[in-house]
Parts: structure tokens; sequence; C-alpha cells
């Protein structure tokens, strides 16, 4: 009885083998099929997962400038209103000294 259930049991490995083996012989064909396609379109899809990320880097750029501008335009206007009513000049300076040409007359930068 042990030997008819070894045979039994031999004989059901080899029939899933079988099944296994035409499961994936079609699809094995298929793929063969369709590898050159395949090995065309990796490239393309690369180069549009690239183009992808460069969009998306470029919106994210830009959308961070028009942040930064409109800030510094609340920060001009904040400014202006809270010289709007007194009689203090705005006085724009690139930080480099250009010489006093006494009080209440404009500096040149001519010495």
């Amino acid at each position: 009885m042990a030997r008819a259930d070894t045979a039994s049991a031999s004989l059901r490995s080899d029939s899933i083998k079988g099944l296994a083996q035409s499961v994936a012989k079609p699809a094995y064909r298929r793929l063969l099929t369709a590898e050159p396609l395949l090995r065309r379109a990796v490239p393309v899809l690369i180069i549009a997962f690239m183009l992808t990320i460069c969009i998306g880097a470029a919106v994210q750029v830009l959308e961070h400038r028009r942040q930064v501008v409109y800030a510094a335009t609340r920060a001009i206007e904040a400014l202006a209103a809270g010289l709007a009513g007194s009689d203090r000049p705005l006085v724009i300076t690139s930080g480099t000294g250009i010489g006093s040409a006494g009080p209440g007359q404009a500096a040149t930068d001519v010495a």
C-alpha cells in the first residue's frame, strides 16, 4: 500500500508540473514576442518620467518665486503705509557709504 501511495504522489507531482508548464509556456511565448516592444518602451518611459520630474521642479520653483515676490510686495506696501502720513522720505541704499552732503541735502557719489 505504501508503494501505491508513493506512486500516486509521484504522478500527482508530475501532473502538477505538467499543468504548470502548460500554463507557463503560452505566457512565456507572449513575453518573447513582446520583448522587442518592451526594450524600446523602457527608455521612452524613463524619459517621460524624467520630463515629469523636471516639469514638477519648474512648477515648484515658479510657485516659490511667486510667493517671495508677493511677500516682498506686501512688505513694501506695509513700509509705504507706515511712511504715508509722515514727512520722512523712503531712502533706499545699497549699504555702501556715499558720503554726506549735510542735513537736508541729498548725497551723491561724486566726491
